[in-house]
């Protein structure tokens, strides 16, 4: 999470946009109720009080009940009196959290609350708890990768895979108002009902954005089907890269070689060997232009396997290989 970021509980901000005209004065008087003391026993009191349920040293509790009513019935259909104080006040009444930010965004936004509202059942109903907010997040900025070993899977809007040689799913999002990091559990990697996170850089875009059901088909398989678009890019890139490096080991090699010869002492046929390697040589050059050529003919054909595209991809995967190298040792 940033620091910059918003969060709150998803039934608590629903409650909110339901109360948002009454609550500053409500506050008041909660504040002034819950201070100056540890206030966890009256809180309890306040929920049981509200629920019709009969409790014994509950005369504060009833009669800030009876005051309030409305405000807490409302509360209590969306969220619940224990979350909604606990989650906002602390022991002493301290206001904690991040509800006086929403209560001034919604105050903004009076006009939209119904439109805002939509969405945060809309997520609710996806199986989320809470969000973040942060209207200065841009998602378009970040690459992520799926691999189906992962305990998480990102989904945003508007994604769009990348080719890449690996064979692992990268892919990134043109322009979304959400990101979700959502669990996979088991061996199979398959969406799990807990670990959902959602952050969101705007309230009032249009709930129909979000996915439909997160489960395999709508999450899983989707970014799946991202992949198969890509098939083709993949292999050419693929093509490139094990050409390159072929090359790149052949070059490798041959300066080793060069190196022992140079090195060579007391032995006849020394100028032979030169001269054999000179040859090689010359070969190799050939090569390496005929590599370099292939990759310009990749790039006028498709401008998005840029010779930078085909040059990283080549990095990366000598980098994988040392690792694994040293995964060895």
């Amino acid at each position: 999470m940033r620091e910059d970021n918003k969060k709150i509980n998803l039934n608590n901000m629903i409650a909110l946009c339901h109360i948002v005209d009454e609550f500053e004065g409500f506050e008041k008087r909660l504040i002034t109720a819950i201070s100056g003391k540890y206030n966890r026993c009256f809180i309890f009191q306040l929920n049981d009080v509200s629920k019709g349920e009969f409790k014994i040293c509950s005369r504060k509790a009833k009669k800030f009940y009876e005051k309030n009513k409305s405000i807490i019935d409302t509360i209590n259909n969306y969220s619940n009196v224990p979350t909604f104080i606990n989650l906002n006040y602390d022991y002493k009444g301290n206001p904690r959290g991040d509800l006086k930010f929403f209560y001034d965004y919604l105050l903004n936004h009076k006009e939209e609350i119904s439109k805002i509202l939509v969405l945060l059942e809309k997520l609710k109903e996806l199986g989320f708890h809470s969000f973040e907010f942060n209207e200065k997040l841009d998602f378009s900025k970040e690459l992520y990768t799926y691999d189906g070993y992962s305990y998480d899977i990102v989904y945003m809007d508007n994604m769009g895979a990348i080719p890449n040689y690996k064979g692992f799913i990268n892919y990134k999002t043109t322009d979304s108002n959400y990101k979700m990091k959502i669990g996979l559990s088991g061996s199979n990697r398959e969406i799990s009902e807990f670990n959902r996170e959602v952050v969101l850089n705007s309230l009032l875009f249009d709930p129909n954005r979000l996915p439909e059901k997160i489960d395999n088909e709508h999450i899983i398989d989707y970014i799946l089907n991202m992949q198969k678009s890509q098939e083709e890019k993949s292999k050419i890139i693929k093509n490139s890269i094990d050409l390159s490096i072929s090359v790149y080991d052949l070059e490798y090699q041959f300066i080793c070689s060069d190196t022992i010869i140079k090195r060579l002492e007391g032995i006849n046929n020394k100028e032979e060997l030169t001269s054999a390697l000179s040859n090689i040589k010359e070969n190799l050059e050939k090569l390496k232009y005929l590599s370099s050529e292939y990759n310009d003919s990749i790039s006028k054909e498709d401008p998005l396997l840029s010779k930078e595209v085909l040059e990283k991809e080549k990095t990366l995967y000598l980098k994988r290989r040392e690792w694994s190298k040293l995964d060895l040792d």
